[in-house]
């Protein structure tokens, strides 16, 4: 094969690489299956309840009306939760706590790592102190 054939063949070849790599693809189709939302038990609804009261405690300086209002439905949900299953119930409520403790020092950490000490990191502290608490009173509660 001469030089001319060489080109001529490296510059078909090129020509059918960018051929093929610009021609249009057929889309294949997925279908999409909706996933199951979980829905929150009353437990997850509790420790949720407890984790935005004490934050809005964390926050306020007096007894306003969102918090009396947070107070009321956490012991709705208190009461709902409990209704049957008391055991499973705080054992359930303890776990989630858990979990709420987690975002809460995430949260910390994340206000933290900016280097000074602020009324932020103060509050994310005080919440952090207090669902730590809280964990602890549910954590007794199952003891008796």
């Amino acid at each position: 094969m001469n030089a001319f054939g060489a080109k001529l063949v490296y510059g078909t070849g090129l020509l059918l690489l960018a051929a093929v790599a610009v021609m249009p693809h057929h889309k294949t189709r997925m279908e999409t299956v909706a996933a199951a939302v979980p829905t929150l038990t009353a437990e997850d609804r509790l420790a949720q309840a407890i984790h935005d009261r004490i934050a809005v405690e964390a926050t306020a300086e007096r007894d306003d009306a969102a918090l009396r209002k947070l107070r009321a439905e956490e012991h709705g949900l208190r009461r709902l939760a409990f209704e049957s299953d008391a055991k499973a119930s705080r054992e359930h409520l303890i776990n989630a706590l858990a979990d709420s403790l987690s975002a809460a020092m995430l949260t910390r950490a994340t206000i933290a790592a900016g280097g000074q000490r602020t009324e932020a990191l103060d509050r994310a502290e005080t919440v952090v102190r207090k669902l730590t608490a809280a964990i602890n009173d549910e954590v007794r509660s199952l003891a008796t």
